[in-house]
């Protein structure tokens, strides 16, 4: 027995008629797999001659009575099986050429057939044997299951969609077989992997190419005795696009469509595909797409634009799912266009270099396609042709001006052509900056004065601009004598003198940009004016936004005048001096009694007009014996709602009626206000007259 126990395993296979049951002999025990629904049968050797059994008997699990019986006691053999549906689809089969092969045969196999059959054979002269058989009934596996690398089960027949390059892992599962069923991958007949008796087998394919889009494979599971079972699934891949060309390249014409064609193929999906021109993406609403199996097409429509020229036209192809994946083909755009033309001064750099008796060359620059052949100057809307003698030359597309002169002051523009047309440019105005020249009709004056009295002449000229040319001055001659009557400049106080002829005269200031001024105030009757003004230095006038806020004006007292040559003697100087300051005294009395009584005349102001900034100038006017030395100036600055008045007062009482003249200086001024005051009052002094004779003409 011991001896039986430590053999090895000795496998036995028995099929029956139909195939559908397998014997193992495993330790004692026959293991006998069965087919639900099939025939099986359970074996049982005789080892004997059936004269020399006498019983043999079928017991199930650990049952007592017997399940089928045959009796080989009298004669032929007797049969018996327990009732019910088990026994009606049981039988004893003998062979007595080979009594080795004798089994109970049972039809329709079901799970509930399943146990330990024991056979006990009785011999007539031999000890009893007894058999155990294992039946089992075989489960068919779970249709098998297909999932992805991330676990997802694939459905249908299509394993996908994956990309071009990327790993392909697919398992195939057939779950729940008893015993565990073979599983493998097929390509065609190629086996690509295989499971013995698992549950699951993997197919692993690395970097997957595009020759494998559609290929099919087939999972099989078989299982022991039953058909095998088989599972296709056909692979879908996203692929990359494989080319890609544009055409539609040559010379194009500005304002006229023109149709690319970008062409590409072996994408799937189709591609995505873009226009670029100079980097800049173009609107997808004007193009077409024309999709031919892995053939896609898009047709740009294009109008075409001088700034076109040289610019490069990029046609560019990507799959969305291969983002790091593209394609570019791309032309360069040759356009033809009409001139832009544009007209230049060459020589001289700057405009401001321009005088007379110098020479300037003005180019005339386009920008077309192909080049200008033809270039055209004008002059005030007049072609310009060569004039050797009056120093004129057209060279190509330069302009040649010999030996300026003011004649030459005038709009300038070219006209470039070429085979697609022609273009006229923007004008350019050249201004020479001439010598100044008397204007019409005064060159001669005929003057008459009268003994003791005024003559006032007038010198008009024609000149280039103080912003060209600079400020322009003026001088006198008298009986072949030069510069004995010094002139003012044009940048000086020729626009900048007021007049008021009443008591209380106002100046209105709104015309002034704001900035730092001089004022000077000047009394004046028909018998003369004060020899020295009342002078303000530095006065800033704010912007208008500034009106209404309190600033300051600087005062400065004039020093009276020195004393001259003519005086007789230091006695007579000494006495009059005396006699002076007892005048002064007797008429600062009488001046204040006088101002007490018009302050109390005098009418209340309107609140709104009340001064911002007030200080009083108490400026004597020295010398001049037609004006009463009590008249002194009293000026005030007022500002209100964007408004600016200078006025003046005088605090004397004089016969006729004064007339206040104020002039005031444009030139720029130091922040220090006291530097030069008595220099800039010396200058506007001797400029009066000829202020004087400028305004009043």
């Amino acid at each position: 027995m011991a001896k039986d126990r430590d053999l090895c395993v000795m496998v036995v296979v028995l099929l029956a008629v139909v195939q559908r049951s397998l014997e193992i002999t495993d330790a004692g025990i026959i293991q006998v797999w069965s087919a639900p629904g099939g025939v099986t049968r359970l074996p049982c050797n005789l080892a004997a001659p059936s004269r020399d059994v006498a019983m043999m008997l079928w017991f199930k699990d650990g049952d007592r009575m017997p399940i089928y019986t045959v009796d080989f006691r009298n004669g032929p053999p007797v049969h018996w099986a327990v009732a019910g549906e088990f026994g009606a689809r049981t039988h004893f089969v003998l062979n007595e050429s080979d009594t080795s092969s004798a089994h109970l045969a049972v039809d329709k196999v079901a799970h509930r057939d399943e146990g330990v059959y024991r056979c006990r054979i009785d011999y007539v002269d031999s000890p009893t044997r007894n058999y155990r058989v294992n039946l089992t009934v075989i489960v068919p596996p779970e249709s098998p299951r297909i999932y992805d690398s991330e676990g997802r089960e694939i459905l249908g027949t299509v394993a996908g969609t994956f990309r071009e390059g990327q790993d392909l892992l697919l398992s195939c599962q057939a779950s729940g077989g008893k015993p565990p069923p073979d599983v493998s991958w097929y390509r065609g007949e190629e086996r690509l992997a295989y499971t013995k008796e698992g549950s699951v087998c993997q197919l692993l394919l690395p970097e997957l190419t595009r020759e494998m889009a559609g290929t099919r494979f087939q999972c099989r599971v078989e299982p022991p005795l039953l058909k095998a079972v088989y599972r296709d699934v056909t692979l879908k891949l996203f692929l990359k696009p494989q080319f890609v060309r544009v055409t539609g390249n040559g010379i194009s014409r500005a304002g006229h469509d023109r149709a690319f064609v970008c062409t590409t193929r072996g994408s799937k999906p189709a591609p995505n595909i873009d226009w670029f021109i100079n980097s800049q993406k173009i609107d997808s609403t004007l193009t077409e797409v024309d999709v031919d199996g892995e053939v896609t097409k898009s047709i740009l429509t294009w109008r075409i634009r001088r700034e076109d020229s040289g610019r490069q036209l990029v046609c560019r192809v990507s799959n969305p799912w291969f983002p790091a994946y593209t394609l570019e083909d791309s032309v360069v755009l040759d356009v033809m266009y009409p001139p832009v033309a544009q007209i230049s001064l060459l020589e001289p750099r700057e405009a401001r270099l321009l005088r007379e008796d110098e020479n300037a060359e003005l180019l005339c620059s386009a920008d077309a396609s192909p080049a200008p052949d033809n270039f055209t100057f004008y002059k005030e809307d007049h072609i310009i042709r060569d004039d050797p003698i009056g120093g004129i030359a057209v060279e190509g597309n330069k302009l040649i001006l010999r030996g300026l002169r003011r004649h030459h002051s005038a709009r300038y523009r070219c006209r470039a052509r070429n085979s697609e047309g022609s273009a006229l440019s923007e004008p350019l105005t050249l201004n020479i900056l001439s010598r100044p020249e008397c204007s019409a009709g005064s060159v001669v004056q005929q003057l008459a004065g009268a003994p003791g009295g005024e003559v006032r002449a007038r010198c008009s000229v024609t000149a280039p601009s103080i912003h060209d040319a600079g400020p322009l001055r003026f001088y006198w001659t008298y009986n072949g004598t030069k510069d004995v009557l010094p002139g003012i400049s044009a940048r000086g106080l020729t626009e900048a003198v007021y007049r008021a002829s009443n008591d209380a005269p106002q100046f209105v200031l709104d015309a002034l940009s704001p900035g730092r001024y001089t004022f000077l105030v000047y009394s004046e009757t028909p018998r003369g004016r004060s020899p020295r003004p009342a002078a303000l230095h530095s006065v800033a006038i704010n912007p208008s936004d500034d009106l209404d806020r309190p600033g300051s004006l600087q005062t400065m007292t004039p020093a009276p005048p020195p004393m001259t040559a003519g005086d007789n003697s230091v006695a007579l100087l000494v006495g009059a001096a005396l006699s002076l300051i007892l005048l002064t005294i007797l008429t600062t009395l009488c001046v204040a009694l006088v101002v007490m009584c018009k302050k109390k005349t005098r009418p209340s102001r309107d609140p709104e007009q009340s001064t911002i900034l007030r200080r009083s100038v108490g400026v004597s006017m020295y010398g001049g014996s037609s004006i009463s030395p009590s008249v002194v100036p009293t000026v005030v600055v007022r500002g209100h709602r964007g408004s600016r008045v200078l006025a003046a007062r005088w605090s004397g009482v004089l016969d006729d009626a004064p007339l206040a003249v104020l002039a005031l200086d444009t030139r720029a001024h130091d922040d220090t206000d006291s530097q030069g005051d008595e220099h800039q009052e010396t200058e506007f002094t001797k400029s009066m007259d000829d202020m004087e004779t400028q305004t009043d003409s």
